[in-house]
Order: structure tokens, then C-alpha cells, then sequence
């Protein structure tokens, strides 16, 4: 109780995912049975903390483990998602750090598997019933483009019941 007293105002949250498939394919081509049993879990830990009246720090973190049919129940991994910092200038929303790369072509949601991230600058800004955005992200985990520099630009609106999106993206491979 004294500990969540010295740190007042920040925000702690998380979730545990936890996937289980047993199931048996179709013989292979040697007549062997291809039985599944994985089990998979994932443990992701989230803290947003003020710096000041328009600052927050924001960090992620996961741990991941599983199981296979030729796996042992393996030791979790552990890895940083999330480590940015994001300011509310005026209108404008500015996050810059490591952080999930949101676009249609990728993840940057916290699956078991596939989250894919950067680190660089995400600028989201209203104008009316539309939300413009501007972000480039360095170093990113892209499935297919590792190390992969991407610059992405977007508008996005509603429209009555309608929802519209206009998006353009530059993905360069790092050399």
C-alpha cells in the first residue's frame, strides 16, 4: 500500500493471453500421425506515468512461453513492446519512442504472436470530422523487411455512418 502512495498518478494494467491447440492433421507423406499439443502463453504489463501536464511516459512489456510436441515447457521470454513518451500540443497528439506501428498492412496489437514494432514518431492532428496523421519509425521487426525504415501518412474520418480511410506508406529496407 505505501508503494502505490509514492506513486501516485501512474497507471498500471495488463493481460495474460493463453492459447491451447491440440488437434491432429491428416497423415503425412510418410504415414505419420501429425498430432498438436502447444500451449502458449503471454503476459503483457503496461504503466503510463506523467512526466508533466502534457507528457506521459508510456512502457510495455511482455513475457512469452509455450510448449509444442517437440518442445518442453520453455522458460519465458521477456521483451520491451512499448517505450515512449506522448504530448498533448494544443490540437496535435505526438508519441516518440519504441511503440506498436499501426497501419493496415501490420500488428501493433498484443497477440500471442505478430506485434510489430519501431521506433520513431507518430503526429496524429483533428481537422474536423477528419484526423490527419504523419509517422516514421526506424529499425522496425515488418514480417519480411527486419530492420525495415517505414513513413506513413494517413487521413482518416467518419462521415455519418460512414468510416473512410485514405492511407500512403514508404517502406524501405535498411542496408
Amino acid at each position: 500500500r505505501v508503494l502505490f502512495r509514492s506513486i501516485q498518478g501512474v497507471d498500471f494494467g495488463g493481460s495474460l493471453a493463453y492459447r491451447y491447440d491440440d488437434r491432429t492433421d491428416e497423415l503425412d507423406a510418410v504415414g505419420s500421425d501429425n498430432t498438436h499439443h502447444n500451449n502458449r502463453y503471454k503476459l503483457i504489463l503496461k504503466t503510463k506515468a506523467p512526466v508533466n501536464d502534457s507528457v506521459t511516459a508510456n512502457v510495455i512489456a511482455a513475457a512469452t512461453a509455450g510448449t509444442g510436441t517437440t518442445v518442453a515447457d520453455a522458460n519465458p521470454t521477456f521483451g520491451l513492446i512499448a517505450a515512449n513518451f506522448t504530448a498533448k500540443l494544443g490540437g496535435a497528439t505526438v508519441t516518440a519512442g519504441k511503440q506498436g506501428i499501426a497501419t493496415p498492412w501490420t500488428t501493433a496489437g498484443h497477440y500471442i504472436d505478430g506485434i510489430q514494432t519501431g521506433s520513431g514518431i507518430v503526429a496524429t492532428y483533428p481537422v474536423g470530422p477528419v484526423t490527419l496523421a504523419a509517422a516514421m519509425f526506424v529499425n522496425s521487426n515488418i514480417a519480411g523487411f527486419t530492420d525495415s525504415d517505414i513513413t506513413v501518412l494517413a487521413a482518416l474520418g467518419k462521415f455519418g455512418p460512414i468510416n473512410a480511410q485514405l492511407w500512403y506508406a514508404d517502406l524501405a529496407a535498411s542496408t
